[in-house]
């Protein structure tokens, strides 16, 4: 994914904004569920988070393409939390080959869990309520 992982081969999740660490190419990367992911993947999909979520909760069925929209998102939204430019501009088509690499299944639990989050408004950490003027 990235030449430069940290040393301990992880990216830390923060769980006050709702990410969920996936595994790809044997180092554990950060999704966060922010707004912004969110817009990106209703964009790039052409589907709602809640048809998304539901066809990877509840009937175990992400083809590759939609769970590489979802994943990149995710991680580039924890890149721009964190001001990484790796994670900022992780490349969607290495996120497919990975992903299909570690095997679809086992990608589906953190994907599933990252979109429940969104469907949920995200995490806690700094949340605001937008002003309704």
């Amino acid at each position: 994914m990235t030449e430069q992982a940290p040393a301990s081969g992880h990216w830390p999740v923060n769980p006050h904004a709702g990410e969920v660490a996936i595994a790809l190419g044997g180092v554990d990367h950060p999704m966060r569920p922010s707004f912004e992911a969110a817009v990106a993947i209703e964009q790039q999909s052409g589907m709602s988070l809640l048809a998304i979520a539901r066809q990877a909760t509840l009937d175990k069925n992400l083809p590759l393409w939609l769970a590489s929209i979802v994943v990149t998102a995710g991680i580039r939204a924890a890149g721009e939390a964190r001001d990484d430019v790796s994670l900022k501009h992780v490349n969607r088509e290495k996120v497919q080959r990975l992903l299909f690499a570690g095997g679809i299944v086992n990608a589906v639990e953190p994907i599933s869990q990252f979109l429940i989050g969104a469907l949920n408004g995200g995490g806690d950490e700094k949340k605001a309520k937008p002003a309704m003027n």
